[in-house]
């Protein structure tokens, strides 16, 4: 049995980006690493089938899978998934769910980290899940912006230094299908255009000001907002605390405490949680 740890990553804003070679696709933008995300186990079994057990219950297993298939086509696993954060709330669990299968697999057959993580990115981005989440995650700093699209060598990610601390996550609606949403021609449009604009104007101050700002004037342009998310935003900030949507879930991060955070919106999911630098990997062999 082997098991590994994946950071979870919350995008702020973004700008799609396509390519025909999937390395190369997938989008710029500004994030956040978790210190809580997916803790996953992989267990070789005799045969070929494959089975995955989720702790809560939610999310699709067709990313796990691909992940695996495109590693050992033909193996029998038993893989057990468990999430510290709700699953399509913009906290980058398919893409940790991806990462953290994806160094059990290499591990268990000889291949590389870097090679797990371009499997765990084309994974994502043809699964249906982020578009720029792995190249978060696989960025070893609190802050990582993604200024070109993909996975490293072909992407690229800087660390601006940016500390962010601790955040408050809060979930205030149902869950959000990225694909569902950037299925939406012009939606897709106005993201991509209120992504290159925040892109530009983020690369020239970085800040932890800036980025809830910047991330604000995004999700408005983009109109990607659900009433309660502008009103949760629109509450803390009248309370003197910074808030912004997360990409793309109905919900939000912000730098209030989780009971002032509560106080002011109400008894809904929150956690608090550190962003931190330190990578995914394998955290128990057997």
């Amino acid at each position: 049995m082997i098991s590994a740890f994946c950071p979870g990553h919350v995008t702020c804003f973004f700008q799609p980006i396509t390519s025909l070679d999937p390395l190369s696709a997938g989008s710029r933008g500004a994030g956040i690493r978790l210190s809580l995300g997916t803790t996953v186990k992989v267990n070789p079994v005799p045969g070929n089938a494959m089975v995955t057990k989720v702790n809560d219950g939610t999310g699709s297993d067709d990313i796990i899978r691909k992940v695996v298939r495109s590693i050992d086509p033909s193996g029998g696993y038993e893989i057990n998934v468990r999430h510290d954060l709700p699953v399509g709330q913009g906290f980058g669990m398919s893409a940790a769910d991806a990462v953290a299968v994806a160094i059990c697999m290499c591990q268990i057959t000889g291949r590389s980290k870097t090679e797990a993580y371009r499997i765990a990115h084309v994974a994502d981005l043809l699964g249906g899940g982020g578009r720029g989440d792995v190249a978060g995650i696989m960025a070893n700093c609190q802050q990582p912006v993604r200024t070109v699209a993909g996975i490293p060598p072909f992407g690229k990610v800087e660390d601006f230094r940016v500390n962010v601390g601790r955040v408050t996550l809060a979930v205030l609606g149902s869950p959000l299908e990225t694909k569902d949403v950037l299925s939406e021609r012009e939606k897709y449009v106005d993201i991509r255009n209120a992504g290159s604009d925040a892109m530009q104007e983020y690369l020239e101050r970085p800040s932890l000001e800036s980025l809830f700002k910047i991330s604000n004037r995004f999700s408005a342009e983009a109109g990607v907002r659900s009433r309660e998310t502008d009103a949760a935003i629109e509450a803390l900030e009248e309370k003197g605390f910074m808030a912004a949507m997360c990409m793309l879930g109905n919900s939000i991060f912000t730098n209030a405490p989780v009971s002032e955070a509560r106080s002011v919106i109400g008894d809904v999911w929150a956690v608090s949680c550190n962003a931190v630098p330190e990578e995914a990997g394998i955290i128990r062999t057997r």
